[in-house]
């Protein structure tokens, strides 16, 4: 008691990115912070705030800095270490999270067709089968990349979590939109993510606005919609997706008869 709290972070640097006025938001901007002051030097460890919105701040909560050009790379060690597991046990997709730019994404491709040629995983003409990509689009630096990066990867995810911490929550319908569109035009698959049926983690039916945002995505051009706290942590988990099977269904059947 009448200490200063300090909270650490597992990347190394980070502190180097964030200037006096920066936001720093954590556990999905639940508790905001100002950044006040910098270490002095030329590699600063650590930063100083002021508590905005304050709350309880638990282990291994993630951080936002939607303010600051951040030099950290988008793979780290751990991260190569699982994509290198990922390959040698043959799963179907990657999704590579916090997606800045298409180099990002073409390093992680480039990673894993040069992994299967060393496994000897081929396709039917002999060229080395990496696993496809799904760029998960969550920062500003992304949706200002959003044509390059579709172009780099073999799927999008509208990754509406961290999107609507990073950017102003008024414009993720709006780039949601947007980035359906940027993969319905190069023919590639979109994901629409995170908060599709939020109260059904307690609840065992959903909000009408929850059920209109499913079957929006699917009236915008969505291949897939997921589910993520209501199946990891929710109460009535097959409810769910029942439920989310539903509202899909008769969104597409609206879908087939307008084009009928």
């Amino acid at each position: 008691p009448g200490d200063t709290p300090r909270l650490g972070c597992t990347i190394p640097g980070l502190a180097a990115s964030v200037h006096p006025g920066h936001k720093v938001l954590i556990n999905d901007g639940a508790v905001r912070l100002l950044c006040v002051e910098r270490e002095r030097g030329d590699a600063p460890q650590s930063i100083r705030c002021r508590v905005v919105v304050g709350g309880l701040v638990t282990t291994g909560k993630g951080v936002n800095f939607p303010q600051s050009e951040l030099t950290v790379r988008a793979m780290s060690e751990r991260d190569w270490h699982w994509a290198r597991w990922a390959v040698d046990n043959d799963l179907d997709y990657l999704a590579l999270s916090f997606v800045r730019s298409a180099d990002e994404v073409l390093e992680l491709k480039r990673f894993l067709v040069d992994r299967a040629r060393e496994r000897g995983v081929l396709d039917a003409s002999g060229q080395p089968l990496g696993i496809p990509v799904v760029a998960k689009i969550e920062k500003p630096q992304a949706v200002a990349e959003i044509d390059a990066i579709a172009d780099a990867a073999d799927a999008l995810m509208v990754a509406r979590g961290d999107l609507g911490v990073e950017t102003d929550v008024a414009q993720v319908p709006v780039i949601q939109k947007r980035i359906i569109a940027c993969a319905d035009a190069r023919g590639k698959p979109c994901i629409v993510a995170t908060q599709m049926l939020e109260t059904m983690i307690t609840a065992s039916t959903p909000t009408r606005a929850e059920a209109s945002d499913v079957a929006n995505a699917i009236f915008d051009g969505a291949e897939a919609v997921m589910l993520s706290g209501e199946t990891a942590v929710g109460r009535h988990p097959v409810l769910v997706v029942e439920t989310m099977k539903r509202i899909v269904s008769v969104a597409e059947a609206e879908l087939a008869a307008r084009a009928a």
